[in-house]
């Protein structure tokens, strides 16, 4: 298969349904999809510390409310058996925490302290609401000045900050902003299809280099929601994108899932197989340097912690899990269960 024109993730092409090597190596145990998801809830909320998650250590500080919104989002995406009384428990502890860590009167920042930015405040609004708790008035009302005429979603409604460029508008950013607001105006729908069509480096993402976040937040708009001509164009890259890294894998098989793509049945089985003992899987999220450098910090960072990379894993397994009755074409002899591959 030849690799369509536009968009061309930085990953190595390859046949449908065959596995990268990291899938086939020798000694690796195996566990079925509830065993490694349970194995992976553990160990996301053995590091919860003082009721938040915080993760992408450098010099100059963490972060630790985009951290925790992005997992509580996640862990709001689960069915509630997934989850023991005592992690709810930790659930409650981390949306009361990540709820007295607002700006006032505004959104939420990066980190604890900082100033609020569109992208950490969409997630925060994503996780309050899978949560079934109140989105305050102010936040939604900063998200929306932070949208601009061309579609696109800035980081913050300001124009520059200590020189860098802080409005950058990014297409990660774009569809989280549209799913937080549970609003595509038919200028980000265009803005979206823009960036799908043209070759993007890393660095025009969000606060995560991986594009396959971007492919991944625009098919959570729904298939009501976000028109055919974005979803059509994932499915022409995706149905032949490879990658070796975890957290990449992870999002890879939540597109696939989402398109309902056959593809998703290898991709689980690579995904669990990178699994480590700890119940983790190795770190793979990476920041963007420019949003890194926009906190203080000194260039991108990695997910040292695991949290991000786990939980994301876990979040697709998930969702494999949760359609019993799922299978792909009829090509197949009988119908099969993701999670008995």
């Amino acid at each position: 298969m030849m690799a369509s024109e536009g968009l061309k993730f930085g990953g190595d092409y390859t046949e449908a349904g065959v596995l990268p090597a990291s899938a086939l190596r020798a000694g690796i145990s195996r566990r079925t999809n509830g065993q490694a998801i349970s194995a992976g809830l553990d160990f996301v909320f053995s590091a919860q510390r003082g009721g938040c998650w915080s993760d992408f250590h450098q010099e100059h500080g963490k972060s630790d409310v985009w951290v925790t919104a992005y997992v509580l989002a996640r862990l709001g995406e689960m069915p509630a058996y997934f989850l023991s009384d005592a992690m709810r428990l930790q659930v409650r502890m981390a949306l009361d925490w990540l709820t007295s860590s607002q700006v006032p009167g505004s959104g939420w920042g990066y980190d604890s302290g900082a100033e609020a930015d569109a992208e950490t405040t969409a997630w925060v609004i994503m996780a309050l609401r899978r949560h079934g708790c109140p989105v305050p008035e102010e936040a939604l009302a900063f998200l929306e000045r932070c949208v601009c005429e061309d579609g696109g979603t800035a980081f913050t409604p300001d124009s520059f900050r200590a020189g860098v460029c802080w409005n950058l508008r990014t297409a990660e950013v774009t569809a989280l902003a549209a799913n937080a607001l549970q609003n595509l105006a038919p200028s980000t729908t265009e803005y979206l299809k823009s960036w799908l069509l043209e070759n993007k480096r890393p660095d025009s993402c969000g606060s995560l280099t991986s594009p396959l976040a971007v492919c991944s937040a625009i098919l959570d708009l729904g298939r009501n929601t976000a028109p055919r001509t974005l979803s059509d164009r994932l499915r022409e890259v995706l149905v032949c994108y490879s990658t070796e890294e975890a957290f990449d894998c992870a999002l890879l098989l939540r597109s696939l899932l989402a398109l309902r793509l056959q593809r998703a049945w290898w991709v689980a089985v690579s995904l669990r197989r990178m699994q480590q003992a700890d119940g983790s899987w190795p770190a793979s999220a990476r920041s963007n340097a420019v949003f890194s450098e926009a906190h203080g910090s000194s260039g991108p960072a990695g997910d040292q912690k695991r949290i991000v990379t786990t939980i994301t894993a876990v979040a697709s397994l998930v969702m494999a899990e949760a359609q019993p009755g799922l299978y792909f074409g009829s090509d197949l002899p009988l119908p099969r269960r993701l999670y008995e591959s």
